[in-house]
């Protein structure tokens, strides 16, 4: 790794750590591993090559898996284990963040077959896991909700596609619909599952103008809260 341009990100991040030591840094655009071999192979033969030639394909996606692990080794071991995630800007305590775009494009088994076992391993590895996936991949959701310590899946997709999502994951696995438009699609009830754990996001441009915001996406969820409480408990006569 120190032979690759992957060190000036290392530079960059010292740099942006020296000149604010108690700023949470965000980790670069980090794709899977499967992602990163799509990227290395010209694309079309890429795919034909999962039929033809499996066994390259898979050398090839565990090569950029060592490479991968590397690097996050490296990067934790250096600026410590809480990070900004790269898509979108939630925070992790520790764990890894990445995007999974090619599932779209291939069926599910190859996706347990080629990309499943590194996530698993990275999931393993970090001890938790948030994936980012702006394909057209509903037929991966079964194998999406099978990753060990899955937090987060941030879905980009239209609106009664996320819903869809909030109803399927719900009670196990967290969703960032940053995407949509902050608390624009909060306050719209139709689109989201009361049982869905999700991240709220807003902006500000300070801090006082960020601890209003925190106030009101605290009293928004528990709002929620309680309407999930309520339309949960049993009714009597």
């Amino acid at each position: 790794m120190e032979n690759t341009p992957l060190m000036r990100i290392f530079d960059f991040a010292q740099r942006l750590k020296a000149a604010a030591p108690d700023a949470v840094l965000g980790v670069p655009d980090i794709q899977s591993p499967l992602d990163i071999a799509a990227l290395v192979w010209e694309k079309e033969n890429f795919f034909m090559a999962m039929y033809d030639e499996p066994e390259a394909v898979k050398d090839l996606i565990s090569m950029a898996n060592e490479l991968l692990t590397e690097f996050l080794d490296l990067w934790f071991k250096t600026f410590g284990g809480e990070f900004i995630s790269h898509c979108f800007d939630y925070y992790m305590p520790y764990g890894i963040t990445l995007s999974e775009d090619e599932v779209g494009s291939i069926s599910a088994d190859a996706f347990r077959e080629f990309s499943y076992p590194t996530l698993r391993e990275l999931s393993k590895r970090y001890g938790r896991i948030g994936i980012h996936c702006c394909a057209n991949a509903r037929h991966q959701w079964e194998v999406f909700k099978s990753i060990p310590n899955l937090v987060v899946l941030n879905i980009v997709q239209p609106p009664e596609i996320l819903k869809a999502a909030s109803s399927y994951f719900a009670g196990r696995v967290g969703q960032d619909k940053g995407a949509v438009g902050q608390l624009f699609w909060w306050d719209k009830n139709e689109y989201h599952d009361y049982r869905t754990q999700a991240i709220l996001a807003a902006t500000a441009r300070s801090k006082t103008e960020a601890l209003e915001q925190l106030k009101k996406l605290r009293d928004l969820a528990a709002e929620r809260e309680k309407q999930f409480t309520e339309a949960a408990a049993p009714h009597t006569a």
